[in-house]
């Protein structure tokens, strides 16, 4: 994992965009220049301080199907907005710059914690839970994801270097 949220990717076309900590291999790159490079970008994050920086809205448990098949995901805040554009920003980048299926996103804000899903055809949010009550899903995740092989990771395995 490294600390990219200062250094944006010197191979943008003029963004400047810099995910928070973000996970590469190790033997993909040199480490110690500490700027993103979405061209080798395994797993990124995006931290924000507040909860009210939330993108999106959970619907209440136990809310009956009828319900759910009309409730508004989005979190249509001026915070919210912002972060979901961001987010949606990133994945698409990071997409466009690899031969991948999918990818996934940590999204940490305030004391919450969600996972995110990309693939070509959107994403795939979780609940979010309070990671500082129970770490136990943020752990797992990243216990799963250390031992997915390339293509449990997202990268297309049809693809080969020419």
């Amino acid at each position: 994992m490294v600390n990219t949220p200062y250094h944006y990717d010197p191979e943008d076309p003029g963004d400047k965009i810099k995910p928070d900590p973000s996970v590469y291999l190790k033997e993909s790159l040199n480490l110690s220049q500490r700027k993103t490079q979405f061209d080798r970008l395994e797993l990124h994050s995006e931290l924000r301080p507040l909860s009210s920086q939330d993108a999106f809205r959970d619907p209440p448990d136990n809310t009956p199907e009828q319900e759910l098949r009309t409730w508004e995901f989005r979190h249509f805040s001026k915070e919210g907005n912002s972060t979901r554009g961001q987010l949606i920003h990133y994945g698409t980048q990071w997409l466009a710059r690899q031969h991948r299926n999918h990818g996934f996103t940590i999204f940490i804000f305030g004391q919450y914690t969600c996972f995110i899903r990309w693939d070509r055809a959107g994403a795939i949010v979780s609940r979010k839970f309070i990671y500082k009550e129970d770490s136990s899903p943020l752990v797992e995740f990243f216990w799963r994801f250390s031992r997915l092989d390339a293509a449990g990771r997202g990268q297309d395995p049809t693809v080969r270097r020419a």
